[in-house]
C-alpha cells in the first residue's frame, strides 16, 4: 500500500512498507512504472508502482486512486495550530489566577467538536458557563438535547445567539450567581468579576463580549483568526476578556477535523474549497438530501461531482465556454451553508444514553 496524504500549504506525508517520509512538494506525476516527487524541479523520491500508470496530479489530491496489483489511497488531513495559539494558550494560564469565570463559545452545530479538550486541562476547576453559540443556524430540538446532555453532567450550558442576545438575561444571572457566591466566600456582599471568553476560532467569542458589555468593543469577522491578542472590556462591576481562538495541537479525529473546516473553524487559507465542497455534499446528500434539492433545484444526488457541478450551472459560476468554474460553485456552497441560506443543522448528535 503506498499512502499518501495531502496536508497543508502543499505539505505530502507518504508511506511505502515501513518507510514514511514527508516534504513540502511543489507537484506529483505518475509515470507508467515509478512514482516521482519533484520538488521544484529536482527529483524528491521515488517509489515503484506494481502496475502502469500515467497521470498528472496537481498540489493538492482529491480523489483516491488505485491501479491494478497497487492501492493509491489519498486523503486531505486538516490541521491548523499556528504560533500565535500556542502563545495565547500561555498567556491564559498566566493570567488564570486572576479570572473569576470563564465563558467558553462553541459553535450550536457542532456541540462536541466545537469545544476544545484542552480547555479542561487549562481552566482545571474555574468556574465556567458554556454557550452554544450561533443558535439560530442551528436545529432547535437537537440543541435543547445538547443542553440536557450536559446538564446532565453538571455543567452549567445556555443556548445563546449573539447576533440577538437571545440567552443573554440567563448569562446575567449566572454571572450574579457566581459574583454572589465569590461575595460570600470572602464575607461580602458581592464583588467585580473578572471574565474570560475562551474558545475555538470563528465561533463568534467577540461577538459574544460586544453583546455582553452592549457595544462594538472587540473586532468580530467572520472568519477564523481576527482576535490576535487579548482585549479587556469593563462594564460595571464586570470585566471581560476576549482571548483568541484556541485550537488544540493534534486534531486526532479526520471527521472533527472536516466538521470544523465545514462551519469555518479551519482557515479556509489553507483548505481546497473544491474537496470540501465534495465532502459537504456527501454529508449533506446523506443527512438532509432534501436542503440540495429544495434550494438548487437539483434532483440527482448520485455523484458529489456531478452535484458539484449542476449548483455551479443553476447558479451562473461559468467560466468562457460555458465550463463550471467549480472553484466559485465550492465557495458558493460553503458561504450558503455556513450563513444558514441551507436551512438550519446540528451536525453531531448527543450520546443516545446518559444520566438523568
Amino acid at each position: 500500500m503506498i499512502k499518501l496524504i495531502p496536508g497543508l500549504n502543499g505539505k505530502i506525508e507518504w508511506s511505502f512498507g515501513d518507510e514514511k517520509k514527508s516534504s513540502r512538494l511543489t507537484f506529483l506525476y505518475a509515470c507508467r512504472e515509478e512514482l516521482y516527487l519533484y520538488r521544484r524541479s529536482f527529483v524528491f523520491c521515488k517509489l515503484s508502482f506494481l502496475a502502469g500508470m500515467s497521470r498528472l496530479i496537481g498540489k493538492q489530491i482529491l480523489t483516491n486512486h488505485s491501479v491494478e496489483g497497487c492501492n493509491l489511497e489519498v486523503s486531505m488531513e486538516i490541521q491548523w495550530y499556528p504560533g500565535h495559539m500556542a502563545k495565547s494558550r500561555r498567556e491564559l494560564k498566566e493570567i488564570l489566577p486572576l479570572i473569576n469565570l470563564a465563558v467558553e463559545v462553541a459553535d450550536a452545530r457542532l456541540p462536541k467538536s466545537s469545544r476544545n479538550p484542552d480547555l479542561d486541562k487549562v481552566l482545571g476547576d474555574k468556574p465556567r458557563v458554556l454557550l452554544l453559540n450561533k443558535a439560530d443556524l442551528a436545529e432547535t430540538e437537537k440543541v435543547a438535547a445538547w443542553v440536557t446532555y450536559y446538564s446532565s453532567r453538571q455543567q452549567r450550558v445556555l443556548p445563546f445567539n449573539a447576533k440577538t442576545g437571545e440567552g443573554l438575561s440567563q448569562l446575567y444571572q449566572v454571572f450574579e450567581e457566581v459574583a454572589a457566591a465569590l461575595g460570600r466566600m470572602r464575607g461580602r456582599k458581592s464583588r467585580q468579576l473578572r471574565i474570560c471568553v475562551v474558545g475555538v476560532p470563528n465561533v463568534g467569542k467577540s461577538s459574544v463580549l460586544n453583546r455582553l458589555v452592549r457595544r462594538n468593543a472587540a473586532q468580530v469577522g467572520n472568519k477564523p483568526g481576527v482576535t490576535k491578542g487579548r482585549q479587556w472590556v469593563k462594564k460595571g462591576r464586570w470585566e471581560v476578556l476576549d482571548t483568541p481562538g484556541l485550537l488544540w495541537p493534534k486534531i486526532e479525529d479526520d471527521m472533527t477535523g472536516w466538521l470544523l473546516a465545514f462551519t469555518g473553524t479551519i482557515k479556509p487559507e489553507i483548505l481546497q474549497p473544491e474537496e470540501l465542497a465534495l465532502r459537504l455534499i456527501q454529508m449533506l446528500t446523506e443527512e438532509y438530501p432534501s436542503r440540495l434539492k429544495e434550494v438548487y433545484g437539483l434532483s440527482d444526488l448520485d455523484r458529489a461531482e456531478q452535484v458539484l457541478e449542476a449548483i455551479g450551472r443553476k447558479r451562473g459560476c461559468l467560466v468562457k465556454g460555458g465550463q463550471v468554474d467549480s472553484l466559485r460553485a465550492a465557495n458558493l456552497l460553503w458561504n450558503d451553508f455556513r450563513s444558514g441560506a441551507l436551512g438550519r443543522f446540528t451536525l453531531e448528535d448527543p450520546p443516545l444514553s446518559f444520566p438523568c
